[in-house]
């Protein structure tokens, strides 16, 4: 069953794969030193990565943690670089879609559980009456 944990661990290591290796259409990885990559792996957890607001959950990949501020510009770009948006491309990525898809597939069959434990429940108490 995927929790939103595993969606947030998905995001987190498509992203740092980008760093790492590239992604297609780039002349170059954002990978020199290694900051960049090792910033964005330590300062994004799940405990930092997803936060409720007004009953929905939300899920956020800091691409400028405090070690690497200069995240902004290889996300973004400058006007002498082209962006490289590693979180942008994580966020939209095929294996991020599929953990959501999974997410929701097992929301949906943790409801359907209920319900039907739900109306068994109810069923059993009427037939006893």
């Amino acid at each position: 069953m995927k929790t939103l944990e595993d969606v947030a661990a998905t995001i987190k290591q498509v992203a740092t794969t980008y760093i790492r290796r590239g992604y297609p259409g780039w002349k170059k990885a954002p990978y020199d030193t290694g900051n960049l990559y090792r910033s964005v792996t330590s300062f994004n957890n799940p405990r930092r990565m997803i936060f409720q607001q007004k009953g929905k959950s939300f899920i956020t990949l800091n691409y400028a943690p405090p070690e690497a501020k200069y995240g902004t510009y290889v996300e973004k770009g400058t006007y002498k670089m082209p962006a490289r948006p590693f979180a942008y491309n994580a966020s939209n990525s095929s294996e991020t879609k599929q953990a959501v898809r999974e997410y929701q597939d097992s929301i949906v069959l943790e409801i359907h559980t209920n319900v039907n434990k739900r109306v068994t429940t109810i069923f059993e108490s009427m037939n006893k009456s």
